[in-house]
């Protein structure tokens, strides 16, 4: 079956997307007939084909021809390698996908092992061949010759037992096949004979049969004689004896008519067999023809090749003289050559000695003066060392001095780098404690740590991520209005409101009532600049207690808590929602709309 899988969504060439194409082989059932497919017997090759392919690995290789092609010979293949997990049919074996790969591997393990082992004789024979080669590149010429000669002579001999093994070979079977066709003309002319006769007895018995046909006819004749003349009883039983005969007759008859033809296809079958025996025999005796004539042929090319040798060895041992004539010459040339550079080299080289004695002097006179100097110079060059030397431990001690210092400053340095770290670290942290934004700020531990008297108060509650508390506010008013109305105390400029910060919210809404159902309004808390005490002036001329200011940007709300605990704990609680603002900015942290 075929199945189209898109690689991509974006039609992109080489392009895939493992799980888009994992997907549509899942629904279009690829994996589940695969793994069907896999948990099943996949492979299942016939008796004959498996044993064909890897008889080699379980039968000697020798005697592969030898190996019948059945079930026997295959289930002895499986058990040699070891395969588990296989069933055997009719006509094939039943074995796993994973059963195909590891045949595979052994068999290509087997022709490896093959190479190995071909690899190893081929070069055993190599060396052999060439420390022989190396042995005779040693030998004197005279002793080369010998060995070339006496290994001609046991390869002509050699040659000589092969072609008389062949010729005898080839004398035996004509031999047998003369014995073979004498065999099957014999058996011919006896089956002719057997044919003969069985004609004949074929000839007697249809004679007889025709006697008794007509003797049949001869006693019913008279049978309808004796019926006419009133003797019905002797003419029934003439009738019924000539029926009997009649019958025997005809029974006689299809038993020789069977032996007939069975006989004349045994001659027709010895004749075919003749037949292909005097073909067979034909064929021996032109194979020993040939066999003859390929003797011949080897004779007359032995022949032509030792006369070929013969002249090859001639024509070396000519230009074997001729070159040992002209290294003969050449090496004379040679020696007269030799001498001559000899005495040249020698006046060279008594020239050169004089020339070498005499520069040898030059040099010696110009190192004594060059010495002289040297040693001067070496006086100085001490007086300016231990010169340099004083000045070099002023400027080791210059250096170490200095180095002390640099390491000092260095270690201040390194020390005030820490403290600022420290510190950079301790203010990030403080900043991340006070960030009310976090979703894992407690607004309850916040203020545990900066409310002296605690939290638990009966008229504020404080959650983690929520304050929540009646407070007495001062009516909506401008801070101009408000300036102008500080005396006005107790009127209805104060009205009573239960506020609720909310951090997850992220709101500051006061409700009318402590069920926050009906919410009165808001307070921005990212609106929030800073919460404080009123001054003194301020809380004398209100003449009221436990007061606290909220500044926002857009105006400054006035506030009563019920007790000084409870101012405290609203004081903390909003000052640590000022302190977020302030360190992010004018970036507005909580995205509440405006009262």
């Amino acid at each position: 079956f075929v199945r189209c899988i898109k690689p991509n969504l974006n039609q992109r060439a080489e392009f895939f997307i493992p799980e888009f194409v994992k997907t549509q082989l899942l629904y279009t059932g690829v994996l589940e007939v695969t793994r069907i497919r896999q948990e099943g017997y996949a492979w299942r090759p016939a008796f004959d084909e498996f044993v064909r392919r890897y008889k080699i690995i379980a039968f000697d290789v020798l005697k592969l021809n030898d190996v019948e092609e059945t079930e026997k010979n295959a289930i002895r293949i499986i058990k040699r390698v070891g395969l588990d997990n296989w069933l055997v049919g009719k006509t094939k074996l039943f074995l796993k996908f994973y059963h195909y790969d590891y045949m595979e591997k052994r068999l290509e393990k087997f022709f490896k092992d093959v190479v190995r082992s071909q690899n190893a004789v081929r070069r055993h024979w190599a060396c052999r061949e060439l420390h022989k080669l190396q042995a005779r590149a040693r030998m004197e010429k005279a002793e080369r010759e010998r060995l070339e000669a006496m290994e001609a002579a046991e390869r002509r001999v050699l040659e000589e037992e092969r072609r008389k093994k062949r010729e005898e070979e080839a004398r035996v079977k004509a031999e047998k096949e003369a014995l073979l066709a004498e065999k099957k003309k014999k058996d011919r002319v006896l089956a002719e004979e057997q044919a003969q006769k069985a004609a004949e007895e074929r000839a007697q018995r249809e004679a007889a049969r025709k006697e008794a046909e007509a003797e049949a006819f001869a006693a019913a004749e008279a049978a309808r004689r004796l019926a006419e003349g009133h003797e019905a009883d002797q003419a029934l039983q003439l009738a019924e004896k000539a029926e009997q005969e009649a019958q025997r007759l005809r029974a006689e008859r299809e038993a020789a008519l069977a032996a007939a033809e069975a006989a004349q296809r045994a001659a027709a079958a010895r004749r075919l067999e003749m037949q292909r025996l005097a073909e067979a025999a034909e064929e021996a005796r032109k194979a020993q023809a040939a066999a003859e004539e390929e003797a011949r042929q080897i004779h007359r090319e032995r022949k032509q090749s030792r006369k070929l040798r013969a002249e090859e060895f001639n024509e070396a041992a000519r230009r074997a003289a001729e070159k040992a004539a002209k290294e003969a010459a050449a090496a004379e040339e040679a020696r007269r050559q030799k001498e001559e550079a000899e005495r040249i080299a020698k006046e060279a080289e008594d020239a050169r000695l004089a020339e070498e004695r005499r520069m040898a002097d030059e040099k010696q006179a110009a190192l004594m003066e060059r010495l002289r100097k040297m040693e001067e110079e070496a006086r100085k060059a001490k007086e300016s060392a231990e010169q340099q030397g004083k000045a070099a431990a002023e400027a080791l001690r210059a250096k170490q001095e200095a180095e002390e210092i640099a390491r000092a400053k260095e270690a201040e340095r390194l020390a005030e780098e820490a403290r600022l770290a420290e510190e950079r670290a301790q203010d990030e942290r403080e900043r991340m404690e006070a960030d009310v934004t976090r979703p894992e700020f407690n607004l309850e531990k916040r203020l545990l740590k900066v409310v002296p008297n605690g939290v638990k108060s009966k008229d504020v509650v404080v959650e983690p991520r929520r304050c929540m508390g009646w407070l007495t506010k001062m009516k909506a008013r401008d801070l101009q209005t408000w300036m102008g109305s500080l005396i006005r105390k107790g009127t209805s400029d104060w009205i009573s409101r239960y506020f609720v910060l909310d951090l997850d919210a992220r709101t500051f809404h006061y409700y009318e009532t402590e069920k926050l159902k009906k919410l009165k309004s808001s307070i921005p808390p990212e609106s929030i600049i800073r919460v404080y005490y009123p001054p003194p002036a301020v809380s004398a001329q209100f003449k009221m207690e436990h007061l606290f200011m909220i500044e926002t940007k857009d105006r400054t709300y006035f506030c009563q808590a019920p007790s000084d605990h409870a101012a405290e704990i609203w004081l903390a609680a909003l000052s640590a929602v000022a302190t977020c603002n302030h360190q992010q900015g004018s970036s507005a942290s909580l995205n509440i709309p405006g009262s």
